[in-house]
């Protein structure tokens, strides 16, 4: 064993086999001595393979403190279960602050949940396998709340979880969260369910007694608030899962209905909209994704389309090179316009997504809705694979860094339009993010009322989303003032705004610039398009009280 980190191994492991032997009479070591220095080994090559294979593994952990992560980690080998080693692992990876920098959890046969594109080995000892309590979990503006559950525990499906153990959930969270690679918070609301239902994890991180059972307080859909022990599931037993729609009877939204399929549309014949499904970037055995972007264009050519919906939100990525098909065909249609051209983005909107996400934001007119996407503009990808070498548990490092722009600090892609998901919505088995689009593409039946305030964003400053425009009718004309705290504007002035129903123009002149607006006002909402030179930007403004 050779490298920095392990310089000093021999020594810290002779000194850790000491004390093994020595309390073992009177208090059994949880791990055998061969295994604590297993481990050391897998430790200090997990640093090593970090410095040397991440592009920048330190920044935004230092060197010093992963060297001193590992090395206490390494001191308490001997009072730990193999499982809390390979936690605690992951805890001080997810500190590096990359979201496809991670540890994979070794989980059991049976605990489908998704962790990559490839498989993972098995580890080395069967005690590093993880099981899953048979629930799975929901986290919105609402709280924490089980949207699946085994035939058992139907009655649990729709409630909210208020604790664990005992220990309220808010406590649960601050618990598990540090275990949780990320690029932002969205990323961490992505993934934290998973790890609230793994009973090794929740055990390693003091949350529960035993991952033998544990006490779940929930307040079920008809208000009653009970405790409920539920055990894990026994490795490679498949659970028969009921849903939130079968337990509740209630419809499920088309977003959710073809989730595991690649790629699909639907043409809603009423609204005259296209709902395109994006949901990873990798072609069909049956169909590539450019074979069906000439589809998406045949339909597009023969029926009569006033907008385009791609929904990103269960895309995860993928490989990055086969979606320039899609976005092509949405450049050589005639919906690359604001207004009629929208992406629907998420938490789990990542890597292949998250770059497709930023192609549509350079190069169209797209508006975006639905919450902040769960990675950054400028972000490290391209993971690559490494066995730790006695316990064989993966490790990904990332192997590039993709930046966009160097000036771009973003945490995410914001949408022009933030709606989030909800219990509530869940429960009515509604979409507002998609009701939303077709509000604003759908012509209103009530009148269309320019005069008055609008919030929202007005590029280029589209950054940010707090841009403020105050209309006011004097006699037959218009006058208007904005706010831009990007561009440090308040109540700037505003030239020539004109208003012929439902359409509007304006100006603003920014430093030595002017930026030509043109849009159209639909019911609360005022879309489209600012110029500047041969540069154009969407804009989306809503009315407010």
């Amino acid at each position: 064993m050779s490298g920095r980190f392990a310089r000093n191994r021999l020594a810290r492991v002779s000194a850790l086999l000491f004390l093994t032997s020595w309390h073992g009479a009177s208090a059994p070591a949880a791990m055998q001595p061969e295994w604590v220095e297993k481990w050391s080994e897998d430790l200090d090559f997990a640093a090593e393979q970090l410095e040397e294979r991440h592009p920048d593994a330190f920044h935004s952990l230092s060197r010093q403190d992963l060297r001193q992560e590992i090395l206490q980690l390494t001191e308490r080998l001997p009072e730990l279960e193999h499982y809390e080693v390979a936690v605690e692992l992951a805890r001080i990876v997810a500190r590096v602050g990359d979201g496809h920098t991670r540890l994979t959890l070794p989980l059991a046969p049976g605990v489908d949940f998704m962790q990559g594109h490839s498989e993972t080995p098995e580890p080395a000892l069967s005690e590093l396998l993880f099981h899953q309590y048979p629930i799975r979990l929901a986290i919105d503006a609402d709280g924490v709340w089980i949207y699946q559950a085994q035939e058992s525990l139907e009655v649990l499906v729709g409630g909210r979880l208020l604790a664990i153990d005992g220990r309220p959930i808010e406590e649960v969270i601050e618990a598990v969260q540090p275990t949780v690679r990320r690029d932002n918070v969205m990323q961490v609301l992505h993934h934290l369910p998973m790890h609230l239902v793994l009973p090794e994890v929740l055990h390693a991180r003091g949350v529960v007694q035993s991952v033998d059972t544990a006490t779940f307080t929930i307040q079920t859909l008809q208000g009653k608030r009970s405790s409920v022990e539920i055990s894990p599931v026994p490795k490679g037993h498949q659970v028969a899962w009921v849903g939130l729609y079968e337990a509740t009877r209630s419809p499920e939204p088309l977003y959710q209905s073809r989730s595991e399929e690649n790629f699909w549309f639907r043409y809603l014949e009423a609204e005259q909209v296209i709902y395109l499904q994006f949901n990873t970037v990798y072609d069909k055995p049956e169909e590539t994704i450019r074979q069906f972007s000439e589809r998406l264009l045949e339909f597009l050519a023969g029926h009569p389309v006033n907008a385009l919906v791609i929904d990103l939100r269960h895309n995860r990525g993928g490989n990055q090179s086969l979606a320039q098909p899609l976005l092509h065909a949405v450049l050589r249609s005639e919906l690359d316009k604001a207004g009629s051209l929208f992406t629907i983005i998420g938490r789990t909107t990542f890597s292949a997504a998250m770059n497709f996400s930023l192609e549509m934001e350079k190069h169209t007119q797209t508006l975006f809705v639905g919450e902040p996407t769960g990675s950054k503009p400028n972000h490290y990808g391209d993971s690559r694979k490494v066995q730790l070498p006695n316990s064989n548990l993966t490790l990904r490092i990332s192997s590039l860094y993709w930046q966009w722009s160097p000036r771009d600090d973003r945490p995410w892609i914001a949408p022009h339009i933030e709606v989030p998901p909800s219990r509530q919505a869940a429960l009515q088995g509604t979409d507002p993010a998609l009701e939303t689009i077709l509000e604003i593409v759908v012509p209103s039946d009530h009148a269309n009322k320019v005069a008055g305030s609008w919030e929202g964003n007005l590029p280029p400053a589209s950054y940010g989303r707090d841009s403020v425009l105050q209309i006011e009718r004097k006699g037959s004309s218009l006058q208007a003032a904005v706010t831009i705290p990007a561009f440090d504007l308040e109540s700037g002035e505003v030239q020539n705004p004109r208003w012929e129903p439902p359409g509007i123009t304006f100006e603003i002149p920014v430093g030595e610039e002017t930026i030509a607006f043109k849009g159209r006002v639909v019911g609360r909402w005022m879309v489209g398009e600012g110029e500047l030179g041969s540069v154009r930007y969407p804009f989306l403004l809503i009315a407010t009280p």
